[in-house]
């Protein structure tokens, strides 16, 4: 594996930014990875000599972000089927009024312990979800 694991890719070959990055790797990494990518879009965008090839997919949510657009959660049927049918759908489909949840995303290591916790609101991690705010929390 590159030491600069800046994007990932998924089941798809869609590529979007790396969640689960070393530490290692700073925000000047992001830039400048950024650059290199826009570079090469811009460049194939003018044709002929300029062309600079990018065989990379992006994710819609990925997308959406870099043109300014709110990541909405009909993104990930695409982005990760995974996610979508075991959380996305899931949620959509069922009461949520039993299944205690709270506004946090919650991350797990390979051996399925708590690693972190990340609030998805200002005190999400004592805001509840009801059938009402689902939407909100997707």
């Amino acid at each position: 594996e590159s030491p600069l694991q800046v994007f990932s890719d998924n089941q798809q070959a869609l590529v979007h930014p790396n969640a689960k990055r070393p530490p290692t790797l700073k925000l000047k990494h992001y830039e400048f990875a950024g650059r290199v990518v826009g570079k090469c879009l811009y460049e194939s965008a003018l044709g002929g000599g300029y062309r600079q090839l990018v065989r990379a997919r992006f994710t819609r949510s990925f997308l959406a972000q870099l043109i300014g657009l709110r990541v909405h959660y009909k993104y990930f049927e695409q982005d990760d089927p995974d996610l979508y049918l075991s959380k996305v759908k899931y949620i959509l489909d069922h009461d949520v009024e039993d299944m205690e949840l709270y506004f946090v995303e919650e991350d797990y290591d390979h051996l399925g312990q708590l690693t972190k916790i990340v609030e998805l609101i200002p005190g999400g991690a004592a805001t509840r979800v009801h059938n009402t705010s689902k939407h909100q929390y997707l």
